[in-house]
């Protein structure tokens, strides 16, 4: 994917001209308006211009964490009041496992360019440039809330960045959002959802991990199995430091009580497991996503390996089931048909889990595999934006 930074000023600013730039737009993001282009070209600019704002870390006495995140809004005045006028909700969205704010980077940029939304991306602490989170939220219980600090954390943050609009009278930033979430990422919203129903007006889950709970194994047996890859045309990650290897090794056997190598064949692997090909295409992945995560702070490379495994654990024990019976959001749930990570058959008769919200709706996307939203970004935002305007329109309707 092509830096944004190239695409910004066009002409002499640019490393593009004008012919390259509007080509790029199109392979990106489709055709776009003359008005749709200048609103990219300011969405490319905040989006490059990550915020912070500070909190206090739930369940820690006295202790801050700075949370990373940016504010995509290129509305016009007339924007602006049909949105108003509307009842537009702001559109916030957690990213999945190991991933900033830059995971999602194509669909938060068509929802506030094509679907013409305010639009909030946060980093989790210990990804991007946000905090590490406290050690001790790596806790092994199994009570289904594991993440509920970091959705904890996610509402503060909300809470501060209205605060300061407010401070400088310039509030945009609705008191009840849009949550849109992605695999991992749904986990935490759904846990902000339910403990704080009249700030979550519309709940999105995009191919939502943690559905059922299982065991480590299922999981890391569809995980080779999503991962495949021609290994000819895999790019190489750097390569890994044996001091970070053996942590890694470790944090694994901690957690789940088997080696990485009786995980692997569990799993239904052939011969000597590879960490350093692991890693590789673990890398591939995140570069599928969004080249600029293997950059951030304290993003996958750099973070502690015992959150990398803290996570997967908590991931396959979240039952994410038992709480949509709580949620009380309009819901909107995609799943992909070609998701070997999180399986269509997981999403059997999930609609009928979701008992106290308005209004719930489940879509299969064919050919979608579990990373789809980042390289079909046109497809999951128009199909948002789609859900979340007639969710507008019935209120409309009931008033």
């Amino acid at each position: 994917m092509n830096n944004p930074e190239t695409l910004r000023g066009g002409g002499a600013e640019g490393s593009f001209g004008q012919a390259e730039q509007e080509r790029d737009f199109a392979m990106e993001y489709g055709e776009l308006s003359e008005q749709e282009k200048e609103k990219l070209q300011v969405i490319h600019r905040q989006f490059n211009e990550p915020r912070f704002v500070e909190v206090a870390a739930p369940g820690k006495e006295n202790e801050k964490l700075n949370i990373e995140y940016v504010v995509l809004d290129a509305r016009n005045e007339a924007d602006m009041a049909e949105a108003v006028s509307r009842g537009d909700r702001t559109v916030v969205h957690i990213p999945g496992f190991t991933s900033s704010y830059r995971s999602p980077e194509k669909f938060v940029k068509l929802m506030a360019v094509r679907e013409n939304k305010r639009v909030i991306v946060t980093s989790l602490p210990s990804t991007g440039k946000s905090s590490a989170a406290p050690s001790d939220w790596r806790t092994g219980e199994k009570d289904g809330n594991q993440f509920a600090p970091f959705a904890e954390t996610i509402d503060r943050a909300l809470d501060a960045m209205r605060a300061e609009e407010q401070e400088r009278n310039e509030v945009k930033t609705t008191p009840d959002v849009s949550l849109v979430s992605s695999s991992m990422g749904s986990i935490i919203a759904t846990e902000l959802a339910v403990r704080h129903p009249e700030k979550v007006r519309d709940l999105v889950l995009l191919h939502p991990a943690g559905i059922e709970e299982e065991s480590v194994w299922q999981l890391a047996k569809r995980y080779v199995a999503e991962q495949t890859t021609d290994k000819r045309t895999l790019a190489r990650s750097a390569k890994l430091d044996p001091k970070y290897k053996q942590e890694l090794e470790g944090a694994y056997q901690k957690f789940f009580g088997k080696t990485l190598q009786e995980a692997y064949v569990e799993a239904g692997g052939k011969g000597i497991f590879d960490l350093q090909d692991a890693d590789d295409q673990s890398h591939r992945f995140s570069r599928g996503a969004s080249a600029d995560i293997l950059r951030d702070g304290t993003a996958s490379t750099v973070r502690n390996p015992l959150w990398r495994a803290w996570e997967v654990f908590s991931v396959i024990r979240a039952g994410l089931l038992k709480k949509l019976d709580k949620v009380k959001a309009n819901t909107y749930i995609i799943n992909g048909a070609e998701d070997k990570l999180v399986p269509p058959s997981q999403f059997k008769d999930i609609e009928s889990r979701a008992t106290q919200a308005r209004t719930v709706r489940v879509d299969e996307f064919a050919g979608m595999r579990h990373e789809s939203m980042y390289h079909d970004a046109r497809r999951y935002s128009a199909s948002v934006g789609t859900f979340l305007d007639k969710m507008r329109e019935e209120e409309q309707q009931t008033k």
